[in-house]
């Protein structure tokens, strides 16, 4: 009788335990550091996706990545806020434009929110891409 109330508490203790160390686990997304080239590089290919979607004439620029976040979702689901501004120069589909294209400064900045959802094993990733008016 000793020996088994001995072992249901430590049987509770060992689940408190647990149920504490799972609480302070955060699965939801992790903040990473905007001024990494990467993530200015994943913005670049978001604002050239919404380019294309959006049919636009002029090529846009990111101007700056505030913020990253990170998350393990059936894959990695990367959240990137981006400020984006248009130049002057033309949008050619795949070809390169000039590096030093200057911004077109009648136009409003854009606030960009994008979403790449990569599947490695699956040789896949999906981008999704939202810009408004960014307020000033």
């Amino acid at each position: 009788m000793i020996w088994t109330n001995c072992i249901f508490a430590l049987l509770i203790l060992l689940a408190t335990i647990v149920l504490t160390e799972a609480d302070s686990i955060n699965f939801g997304p992790k903040e990473k550091d905007p001024s990494l080239p990467m993530y200015h590089a994943m913005a670049v290919d978001s604002l050239n996706q919404y380019e294309e979607q959006n049919e636009l004439s002029n090529h846009h620029v990111v101007l700056k990545v505030i913020k990253v976040t990170k998350q393990v979702v059936a894959g990695t689901l990367t959240t990137i806020d981006f400020y984006a501004g248009k130049t002057v120069c033309r949008s050619v589909l795949y070809e390169l434009v000039h590096e030093n294209c200057p911004l077109d400064t009648l136009s409003p900045m854009l606030l960009c929110q994008s979403q790449l959802w990569s599947r490695p094993w699956l040789n896949k990733r999906e981008i999704t891409i939202k810009c408004n008016n960014a307020s000033t």
